[in-house]
């Protein structure tokens, strides 16, 4: 089971790093002088109110309804049914509207997501042949979006097929594309690696030419300074422009409990040679209440005027289930029990999997979620006790056999809090302190 594992987790990796490198590669034979060469440009344009707010540095972040947009593996976050809805008053009145589902399930695993973004304008005057006014018509581009996540140990993976179609008065065109995603976590989850390409896909056709999808490829760091400070940094190269970095930042003020407000700013560089310095600067608010997500940002374009968003975002079923009793529906208590227990238990089977495999630090994550569910999981506490002090024993004998003999002791006496007569870790004090002994005569 195990190197059936390692060889999935294998296998994935040498997957995005052909990808990556075969789509950067692609993407460096184009440059500036190309800009705007490639169909289907409203594929461009972002979903997702957070994420713009925090200059669409979100690849490394994505942890919502709206990763379908940015990198379909962050799904894997989602635990329960999230639905978000975007408004834009985009540029020259054109609107974008964006609405995304996505449902975790229970039985076959992973999270399913669904989208659709619809770039609109107002109704044109059409002209016949002698120039005069014919009515009327109006543009628009869509794609339809369907993701699926799956985790594989600490690898998030992701896929998101797309149908696009664009329409100008009697002419259209239709393509296919993909977007595939991976993230990483590591040092407790704190920091969080994400790699995505998009728009993996043939060219797409309208009228008698002939053009590429905007490939990109997206790399980026999300890291949680603390449970209200996110930073975020992200790398892109996109097929018909030079290659862009994005910067993000989100604090959230819980001064009030049931009203937390999250204020975001962020920078992008790809805007800013095209129009002006301002034209990478973006900015945000969010607020939460009684379970509804409010979210607005704002972006400016330079002599093309600013772009306001603002979107609706709503999870069902949350263990705290505000919504419900905001709105008082207070039945169902007994099924909601029953499908926590039951929810409880599909995690625990999933952590002992993982204990049994040595890996310990996914069945703790396993555990937590099980203790969340079911405080009196008396088998869960168990296997969190248990999987808790081998973690921190893997991990010390990994410092020990590196030579942090420090940090070796640091994570023997964690053990020690826990079972305060662990010999095991007694012994690899001792024997780590006789070592920085030995250093220091």
């Amino acid at each position: 089971m195990a190197k059936k594992r390692n060889k999935i987790k294998v296998g994935l990796l040498l997957l995005t790093i052909s990808c990556f490198l075969s789509a950067t590669v692609y993407a460096g034979l184009f440059s500036k002088e190309e800009a705007g060469t490639a169909g289907a440009q409203f594929l461009k344009i972002g979903c997702g109110v957070r994420a713009i707010g925090m200059g669409e540095a979100y690849t490394g972040v994505a942890d919502e309804v709206n990763a379908i947009y940015w990198n379909p593996a962050g799904l894997n976050h989602v635990e329960n049914i999230q639905v978000s809805a975007m408004h834009a008053v985009w540029l020259e009145e054109m609107n974008y509207d964006y609405l995304a589902y996505a449902h975790p399930l229970s039985l076959l695993g992973g999270v399913v997501g669904v989208s659709i973004n619809y770039l609109s304008m107002d109704g044109m005057d059409r002209m016949d042949e002698y120039g005069e006014a014919d009515g009327t018509f109006s543009p628009y581009d869509a794609a339809v979006n369907v993701a699926y996540a799956r985790e594989f140990g600490p690898i998030m993976s992701g896929i998101n097929l797309k149908f696009i179609k664009q329409e100008i008065d009697d002419e259209s065109a239709t393509g296919y594309a993909a977007d595939v995603g991976m993230m990483y976590r590591l040092l407790e989850d704190r920091v969080q690696l994400g790699c995505v390409i998009k728009n993996i896909g043939p060219g797409i056709k309208f009228i008698e030419e002939s053009a590429p999808l905007p490939l990109s490829v997206r790399f980026g760091v999300g890291y949680k300074l603390n449970k209200d400070l996110i930073l975020a940094l992200d790398a892109t190269a996109i097929i018909d422009e030079d290659p862009g970095v994005h910067f993000g930042c989100e604090y959230t003020f819980n001064g009030i409990k049931q009203f937390p407000v999250a204020c975001r700013i962020g920078y992008k560089t790809a805007t800013v040679d095209d129009l002006d310095a301002i034209s990478g600067l973006s900015a945000g608010l969010g607020v939460k209440i009684h379970g509804l997500d409010v979210d607005y940002a704002w972006v400016p374009y330079g002599d093309l005027g600013d772009t306001h968003r603002i979107s609706l975002g709503m999870e069902f079923g949350k263990e705290t289930g505000e919504f419900k009793q905001t709105v008082g529906e207070e039945k169902g208590k007994e099924g909601k029990s029953e499908k926590k227990i039951a929810k409880a238990e599909k995690y625990y089977t999933e952590g002992v999997e993982f204990y049994k495999e040595k890996e310990y630090k996914q069945a703790i994550k396993k555990m937590k979620k099980v203790l969340k569910l079911n405080p009196k999981h008396k088998e869960g506490k168990k296997i969190m006790r248990s999987a808790t002090i081998r973690n921190h024993y893997q991990k010390g004998v990994e410092y020990y056999k590196s030579e942090e003999y420090d940090l070796a002791i640091d994570e023997m006496e964690k053990i020690l809090e826990i079972s305060p007569k662990n010999k095991s870790a007694n012994k690899l004090i001792k024997k780590a302190k006789d070592k920085l002994e030995g250093e220091n005569k």
